[in-house]
């Protein structure tokens, strides 16, 4: 009887963190500088905003960091 090996996810991981998340970058700078030629700056920075966001979370999710940070932020509410 066999059983299944769980296998880790650094492989992905790391190929997100050299492929997609460069290209995605490039795609977003390349929508804000047609939001700007169209002078929708204020559609431009909201995007810019939520990217930076939507990149923190996947950071935080690659490095494992996400625990780290929570007490951080936990830390500078409660003390």
């Amino acid at each position: 009887m066999q059983t299944l090996a769980v296998g880790n996810t650094s492989g992905l991981t790391t190929w997100i963190q050299q492929n997609v998340l460069g290209l995605v970058i490039l795609i977003i700078g390349v929508v804000v500088i047609m939001a700007a030629h169209k002078k929708n700056l204020s559609n431009a920075i909201t995007m810019i905003s939520i990217v930076v966001l939507g990149l923190l979370v996947v950071g935080l999710s690659a490095n494992g960091n996400g625990v780290a940070v929570g007490q951080w932020l936990s830390n500078l509410a409660f003390g």
